[in-house]
């Protein structure tokens, strides 16, 4: 039963039953009747609105008729159970100081011998008393502020640090690239010097090659030229004859010498490494040891 407080012109609190649907509509209204099938207090606009569905307005509505309001409403649990939303929360297992719907009563202190809790409270006026846990409430509600204050600065931590990984992540990224590039300079330096030194052997070669052309293109010119001069052409033969023996001879050798080529085989150690590994390093999550904030929640018996 949700009860409202009121302050009159004197400034005294008059308190009264408010109607159920519109507390939960954010508004405050003083209740006038209580539904027995509906499980709720309705003001005199809820009970017009209540009576105007046809599956609603055969419900039996007790309560004020002009009288004092807080005798003739009547005096109930409102809350539903979370396990059996079609039961109230209408009974009480004073042993083990629960409340609870009639379904897990039952269930879970049958043998306590549990209380109707409309009866409870007729017979117990001093059990509604809410002054002995008010104590209790403001330092729970106190300690749930402060904690939820705490949970956002670690939020704003977390977010922190999360930035401060993600920097030194890309900072080893940069360092690792860093690292390729100089082992790639230096493969490139190797390639180039190993490149040099094969191309000018080979140049070396195309220009002895070259100067054996020019020689046999000039005897064969100079045998075709010299027809009268036999002297001369029996000369121009035998030194074509030694210029060709020593063409043969180095095409014979180059020939047998080995084709130098050039290949690039990679490292495989650099990328087994590099393939088991999950990630650039390890995130770590650090347990931090808590202030104590929190006093004894309430253990008050009501």
């Amino acid at each position: 039963m949700i009860v409202a407080n009121m302050a009159d012109g004197n400034a005294t609190g008059k308190h009264f039953v408010s109607c159920l649907p519109c507390s939960k509509q954010g508004r405050t209204s003083k209740a006038e009747k209580y539904c027995i099938q509906c499980w709720e207090y309705l003001c005199s606009n809820c009970v017009t609105l209540h009576n105007s569905f046809s599956a609603l307005c055969g419900h039996t509505l007790v309560g004020n008729s002009g009288g004092n309001e807080k005798a003739s409403l009547p005096s109930v649990p409102t809350e539903t159970c979370k396990s059996h939303a079609a039961k109230l929360i209408d009974y009480y297992c004073e042993r083990h100081d629960v409340v609870g719907c009639s379904v897990c009563i039952n269930k879970n202190h049958g043998s306590c011998y549990p209380h109707y809790i409309p009866d409870h409270v007729r017979n117990n006026p001093s059990a509604t008393e809410a002054s002995s846990i008010n104590n209790s409430l403001s330092k729970a509600l106190q300690n749930l502020k402060v904690l939820k204050e705490r949970q956002q600065h670690t939020r704003d931590e977390l977010k922190e640090a999360k930035e401060k990984c993600t920097r030194g992540i890309r900072h080893n990224k940069e360092e690792l690239l860093q690292i390729i590039d100089r082992l790639e300079n230096a493969c490139i330096k190797e390639l180039n010097e190993k490149f040099v030194d094969i191309d000018a052997k080979v140049q070396k070669q195309m220009n002895e090659i070259e100067d054996s052309l020019a020689e046999l293109t000039q005897r064969k010119t100079e045998i075709e030229s010299l027809q009268r001069n036999s002297s001369q052409i029996f000369v121009s033969v035998k030194l074509c004859a030694k210029s060709i023996g020593e063409t043969e001879k180095r095409i014979a050798e180059y020939m047998k010498a080995p084709k130098e080529v050039l290949s690039f085989d990679q490292s495989s150690e650099i990328f087994d490494f590099l393939a088991n590994k999950s990630g650039l390093g390890s995130v770590q999550t650090l347990q931090r040891e808590r202030m104590h904030i929190f006093g004894s929640f309430f253990k008050t018996k009501l």
